[in-house]
């Protein structure tokens, strides 16, 4: 492609596109949206039984023909792969052959339709996902395209499929770069991979902004908001919670109604409309990051979209021990130890604090972020012994 003309870019994440939530895909997605490029967006790791087991995202997906491609009104082209199954995470339970089994049903049933409309991409990006088991089909879909691998997490540590840990761990020489937002988890994971570049975490920089307009929403104070569930740590919630039974507690995420617990200053709100919960977050007397202390998580410190979105608002940020080595953030406040007592002295620095304006390369813009993978992707093509199988 030539790099003067706005192309054609298809992201493959397990997010779909109209979902409440908006995740660091989502924003990438816009930037390139943005500037003038077509995208497409495409939902992975979701099957029929998906619905059978309850998984948050299918609320959404209710009224959503499936492995087509539909127009949004903002311009994305979005399909929601669904096959009658795909591989389940490692906590599943599910052995290896039946894990094996799935994968090669999930790989078998990809729609023409989707191999079709991505034939002309110049860039497809997966994400660190059950997109990575869709590689092979994509590459013979679309043979001149560029593939980027953006690592949103550790499969490692987030608890995906075992095949899906055996496809990265097959495909990951054959990306055209491999971006990835962590500096530690580029040392520790990718640090081999002469196609891996660091390209920091982005924050939307437009709805930020939005979510300090209109009406904003009345809290029980004091008031701590947590936004997000992936590796929800209840236990150390609940230690805070009982520490400090005067501050209201509002966890904005969809958490299975089996994984609540009743207290009385823990408000369990659900999945929010973003910008409602970005205002939530904008008012509240502190903010909180409950990530499971897991071997491997300390990556988050860089990558956790609720801490830049908390830093961007000078708020101050509760969180597990483990990730306060690797944190940059003054306004850090880790839970040590993660007892009553911990967190009572944690709380008490939290709300005394003035936290001041996050460093700049902390809360870029997607598009700036947008902007280096694009920079660094032209940069590798242009070396004769790194221009890949396209």
């Amino acid at each position: 492609m030539n790099r003067e003309t706005i192309g054609k870019i298809s992201f493959l994440s397990n997010h779909y596109w109209a979902s409440k939530r908006r995740a660091g895909f989502h924003g990438l997605a816009q930037s390139f949206l943005d500037l003038g490029w077509s995208v497409q967006f495409v939902t992975t790791g979701l099957s029929r039984l998906s619905f059978l087991k309850g998984d948050p995202r299918t609320s959404r997906l209710k009224h959503v023909p499936m492995n087509r491609w539909a127009n949004c009104s903002d311009g994305v082209e979005t399909l929601v792969y669904c096959p009658p199954v795909h591989p389940f995470t490692r906590k599943s339970g599910v052995n290896v052959i039946t894990d094996s089994a799935f994968a090669t049903l999930y790989r078998a049933l990809v729609p023409q339709r989707l191999c079709v409309g991505v034939s002309d991409s110049d860039i497809l990006v997966f994400e660190s996902s059950a997109a990575l088991l869709l590689f092979d089909q994509m590459r013979e879909a679309a043979p001149t395209a560029h593939f980027v691998y953006r690592v949103s997490d550790d499969v490692r540590v987030i608890g995906v499929a075992q095949s899906v840990l055996d496809c990265e761990d097959r495909i990951v020489g054959e990306f055209d770069l491999i971006s990835v937002p962590s500096r530690k988890l580029l040392s520790t994971r990718f640090g081999s991979q002469t196609a891996a570049r660091f390209h920091p975490h982005g924050v939307d920089l437009d709805r930020l902004l939005a979510a300090s307009e209109g009406a904003q929403p009345k809290l029980k104070r004091p008031a701590c908001v947590s936004l997000g569930t992936t590796l929800f740590d209840q236990e150390l919630l609940a230690i805070c919670a009982n520490a400090r039974p005067d501050i209201s507690f509002y966890i904005i995420g969809a958490v299975p109604q089996e994984r609540r617990f009743d207290k009385g200053n823990i408000i369990w709100t659900g999945e929010q409309p973003f910008t409602q919960a970005l205002k939530m977050a904008r008012v509240a007397d502190l903010t909180a990051a409950f990530y499971r202390a897991e071997p491997g998580t300390e990556y988050l410190a860089e990558t956790s979209n609720k801490m830049a979105q908390y830093a961007y608002y000078q708020k101050p940020i509760l969180g597990p021990r483990h990730l306060a080595s690797a944190q940059r953030l003054v306004n850090f406040v880790p839970v040590d130890p993660p007892t009553e007592d911990g967190a009572k002295a944690a709380i008490e620095r939290a709300l005394a604090m003035s936290p001041p304006e996050a460093p700049a390369d902390l809360v870029l813009p997607w598009a700036s972020v947008r902007d280096k993978i694009v920079a660094e992707l032209w940069a590798r093509l242009e070396q004769p012994n790194l221009t890949g199988p396209a």
